[in-house]
């Protein structure tokens, strides 16, 4: 564990860029970062998993069509008992 832990951190918004090959666990921030989410109009898909394997199955068929998804984490419901992880993908619309 990191001595400089927030307790903060459970509460803040996160995103995800995932790739095919690698994905990236990002806090939603003002401040400038090396990963921005590009202006445009986007479709939100939900993706409710109770396990990284189902997710990962959910997931597939949006990678086959594009090489960068941005999803958001929906955090409201995830202290819950059986709680299950859901993510809205943001898909750009062309």
């Amino acid at each position: 564990m990191d001595g400089n832990w927030n307790p903060d951190f459970i509460l803040r918004k996160l995103y995800y860029v995932i790739t095919p090959d690698y994905y990236d666990i990002c806090l939603v921030s003002t401040k400038p970062t090396s990963q921005k989410i590009a202006p445009g109009e986007y479709q939100l898909t939900p993706i409710k998993a109770s396990s990284a394997e189902s997710f990962d199955q959910q997931l597939a068929p949006y990678l086959k069509n594009q090489k960068r998804i941005i999803a958001l984490e929906d955090r409201r419901g995830f202290l819950t008992a059986n709680s299950n992880l859901v993510i809205h993908l943001l898909i750009q619309k062309t």
